[in-house]
């Protein structure tokens, strides 16, 4: 995870060079010569001066009012993905191009799972960036990860004008470079482009050698930077005195001139504080006064200056230093062979000791891995609430915490085995999860035969096993409440997290088996809980329940404030586009759905869907999303659309073992069938339905059964045949009335007026549709009625005309709306052409000579929204243009 950006703003800090260098000209120019390229990469082994020449280009860079350039400088802690991207995020932040939602974003996010859309989110910020941005990365050698090749490759494949990598590395960068470099996109520099040339070398030295000695250190040298610019230190501080060895091509003379000329020369405690440092990637004087159990690192560090090729500050107060990496290597090597590996690990122990009271979590159990103490960074992961750190410090924390650790350690360390179950099931691995908290629960039974089982332990296996369930759709009809109360009585009353999280799933369980008063109450008592708890990712999920709770009763503008407001907290403490976001965003669209906003339902849905299918997410969430996604398919006569949300959902299903899910996507392929009059299909998935031995279990599949007899309704409506129709609208008002479900009250008796009405029993038909109206006009309900089939206009006008009487104004003024805006088609023959209510819209507009602004504007929609409706219209009627359109409405007798 991203370090303190205080502490740690030295990662985007360039080298300071306070010695006299060559300026490298001829190689500054040719950079210059490719400042437009997407990817420089600057590659050779140790001591060739790639961090010195890149500083340069940098400064250089920099000094341009139309570029924006941020430095990171990369070690071994930055070959993990989620540090990585939250480094970048961070360094965009620095310089402007982003804002702090970027970095909550990247905090709550998985590299692993999320690296295509941060990349996207990324490429957008920088492509909307008025300047060019340069991102330099030092040190590319340590990265490895796949993850980051493949999110650099995704951002370099994009070849944004504006956007430019430019990479030091001792090897070559793990980055797909064959495309870049074959369009000539691509600028290369190797180690012998980098070698000093005579007259570099001459620059550095004149004032200390004659031409013949230059001549010669050069030629035994071979250019080699590193042992040129050592041999002029070596001159500084020895003028009357000839080197009596020369540093060649070969790491192993320059370890030993390090040895003898350098490192041999300082005193004692210069020579601690050297080795004992060399173990940090870098550090502040307070860490290395810490590490080294001093007080006067400032003191030491001021006395180096003459030696600023080997040793960086990294701002212009000193206090943040690194060291050259050869430097560093031979230091450690030095420290290692002296003192050996037991007293490195004491070094990093006591770097972890400070990165832990600083609060630096994840830098303090880097430290600890490292130095072979996971007792110590697993107590600190205890600190820090274990399983809780996802909800305080979000995934890619987690994530970058669990890679310092091996498949063993998640078996042998039980708080360890919790966090990575937990993980698993915010990214939705929910079989993977469970079979964690197997290995878990059994480890945790060997502590307690033992006697070594902690109350904090038992506390977090309760929870997150009752979670496990209901990710897992276990929740048998008897036994879960039981469950979920015996577990709040066993935690303290100030457990307010604990508490909150079993009430959540209590609300949820209550959602799930159409008990949504009661999930309303203990909603309420939840947020309460989760807000002592200061936990605002919790608050955030008891808010879509407390919404469900509120649509399932058709409460549409209570619950669309609900979702509005989810949305809205998880942007503000997760960032954007993120799970909880996504959730809130579906099931906002099935509100809009139902109040009628059909496309802009369809325009939130398709924003919000795909993060579901890789992200924490339970039943009664998917079972509104696919519901949502076929209505709205159907509606816009889309049968591939519909058949590749059935098949998602399938799959699912299958693979998080959400069975009730598997029951109601059979129920929505029969809806498809029937909507495209697939009848030998329809027969077939029909007897599928009712020979699943799920069907019996009405309290737990409420949802698919509701849907399956409106859909019979509907199917014996088109047959004529009353007395099934009375038949299944009985069944569908016995579901719904106890639950109070009166979006599919309304359906039911809206239905079993058209049956009635068709049959000319006026009666009973308007008894029933004023009935409906009135608890229509009271929700904002609408789509319900355009879902109907075609009779609906008659039977309302009909209604209006005749049986106004007992409307009261609000129904009355939804009666005439509604008429406004059904179009009969029955008398036309338009009915027959498959036309949506959108398109059947655009005909009277179209009649009218409107243009597609004008239509755009009375509609409500945009431009490209006529054009794809009008282009599927004129599909529809085998017309190739608006005056054909108009003639072929005329000639159908059309009522516009």
């Amino acid at each position: 995870m991203l370090k303190n950006i205080i502490v740690f703003k030295h990662k985007f800090r360039h080298p300071i060079q306070r010695v006299t260098l060559t300026n490298r000209t001829y190689l500054l120019e040719k950079l210059n010569d490719n400042i437009t390229s997407p990817l420089i990469t600057i590659v050779s082994p140790a001591g060739f001066g790639k961090s010195t020449l890149m500083s340069l280009f940098f400064n250089q860079v920099q000094n341009s009012e139309q570029n924006k350039a941020v430095w990171i400088s990369l070690d071994s802690a930055d070959n993990e993905a989620n540090q990585f991207l939250s480094l970048i995020c961070q360094a965009l932040v620095t310089i402007g191009v982003a804002d702090d939602t970027l970095i909550t974003r990247a905090n709550n996010s998985s590299a692993n799972a999320d690296q295509r859309e941060l990349a996207e989110a990324i490429l957008r910020l920088i492509e909307n960036s008025p300047q060019q941005i340069y991102i330099f990365f030092d040190d590319f050698h340590f990265i490895s990860n796949k993850t980051i090749s493949s999110f650099l490759d995704r951002l370099l494949l994009c070849n944004l004008d504006n956007l430019h990598l430019v990479i030091s590395s001792r090897i070559q960068p793990n980055i797909d470079t064959n495309y870049l470099y074959s369009q000539g996109l691509h600028f290369y520099l190797d180690a012998e482009k980098l070698r000093f040339s005579l007259a570099e070398t001459n620059d550095l030295l004149e004032e200390l050698l004659s031409k013949e000695q230059i001549e010669l250190l050069y030629e035994q040298t071979d250019g080699w930077p590193v042992a040129i610019q050592l041999s002029r230190l070596w001159y500084i501080q020895n003028p009357n005195s000839t080197p009596t060895k020369t540093l060649s091509n070969n790491l192993d003379t320059l370890s030993n001139y390090l040895r003898e000329q350098v490192f041999q020369k300082f005193d004692e405690e210069t020579q601690n504080f050297l080795l004992k440092t060399s173990f940090l990637d870098s550090f502040s004087i307070e860490l290395a006064n810490f590490v080294c159990e001093i007080s006067n690192g400032s003191e030491i560090i001021s006395t180096l200056t003459p030696y600023e090729s080997l040793i960086f500050s990294l701002d212009s107060e000193g206090l943040s230093i690194r060291y050259h990496q050869l430097f560093s290597d031979f230091l450690q090597q030095t420290f290692t062979s002296m003192h050996g590996q037991i007293e490195v690990r004491k070094l990093r122990h006591r770097a972890a000791q400070w990165f832990a009271q600083e609060k630096y979590l994840s830098d303090s159990i880097c430290q600890y891995v490292r130095a072979n103490d996971k007792s110590s960074a697993i107590d600190l992961i205890k600190q820090g609430g274990g399983w809780e750190l996802i909800l305080t410090k979000g995934i890619g924390f987690v994530e970058s915490v669990l890679s310092h650790f091996n498949e063993a350690d998640f078996i042998n360390f039980e708080s360890l085995g919790l966090l990575r179950c937990y993980l698993f099931l915010k990214m939705g691995k929910v079989l993977a999860a469970k079979e964690q908290l197997l290995i878990t629960q059994q480890m945790n039974k060997e502590q307690c035969q033992k006697m070594q089982s902690s109350q904090k332990i038992n506390r977090d296996l309760l929870i997150v096993g009752l979670l496990v369930e209901v990710y897992l759709d276990n929740i048998p009809e008897n036994g879960i409440f039981k469950k979920l109360a015996d577990a709040l009585l066993t935690l303290d009353n100030y457990d307010h997290l604990g508490r909150g999280i079993i009430l959540a799933i209590e609300a949820l369980v209550l959602n799930q088996t159409s008990n949504f008063a009661n999930a309303e109450k203990k909603s309420i008592i939840c947020i309460r809980e989760m807000r002592l708890a200061n936990c605002w990712v919790g608050v955030n999920y008891i808010t879509l329940h407390y919404g469900q709770s509120l649509a399932y009763r058709g409460l549409l503008n209570q619950a669309h404030e609900l979702f509005t407001s989810a949305n809205e907290l998880a942007e503000k403490h997760l960032g954007l586009d993120n799970g909880l976001q996504s959730m809130a965003t579906c099931l906002t669209a099935e509100v809009e759905y139902q109040l009628g906003n059909v496309e802009l339902a369809h325009t939130m849905l398709k924003k919000g869907i795909s993060a579901l299918f890789q992200r924490d997410c339970w039943y009664d969430i998917y079972a509104v999303v696919f519901k949502l996604a076929v209505n709205l398919s159907i509606l816009h006569k889309d049968l591939p659309a519909n058949l590749s949300y059935i098949e998602q959902g399938k799959s699912i299903a299958s693979d998080r073992k959400l069975d009730r899910l598997q029951v109601l996507l059979d129920v929505l392929a029969l809806k498809v069938a029937y909507s495209f009059s697939q009848d030998h299909k329809f027969e077939k998935i029909h007897k599928r339905i009712l020979t699943n031995e799920m069907w019996a279990a009405s309290n737990l599949i409420w949802g698919a059964k509701e849907e399956y007899h409106y859909l019979m309704a509907l199917y014996f409506l088109r047959k004529n045949n009353s007395r099934k129709v009375q038949l299944h609208t009985c069944e569908l008002l016995s579901l719904c009335e106890n639950s109070d479900q009166k979006i599919y009250i309304i359906k039911a008796k809206l239905i079993s007026a058209l049956s009635f009405y068709s049959l000319g029993e006026y009666e009973p038909a308007f008894k029933l549709a004023t009935e409906a109206i009135q608890v229509a006009s009271k929700l904002h309900s609408k789509q319900l009625f355009y879902d109907l089939p075609d009779g609906i206009e008659s039977l309302l006008s009909k209604l209006k005309s005749q049986y106004a009487a007992p409307l009261d104004p609000k129904s009355a003024a939804l009666v005439g709306e509604l008429l406004n805006e059904i179009k009969t088609t029955t008398e036309t023959g338009l009915s027959q052409l498959g036309l949506s209510h959108r398109e059947q819209q655009l005909i009277p507009l179209l009649m009218k000579s409107k243009s597609n602004k004008e239509i755009s504007s009375e509609l409500g929609i945009s431009e490209n929204t006529v054009k794809f409706h009008l282009k599927n219209l004129f599909v529809k009627i085998n017309v190739k243009s608006r005056n054909e359109a108009t003639i072929f409405f005329l000639t159908s007798n059309f009522k516009g």
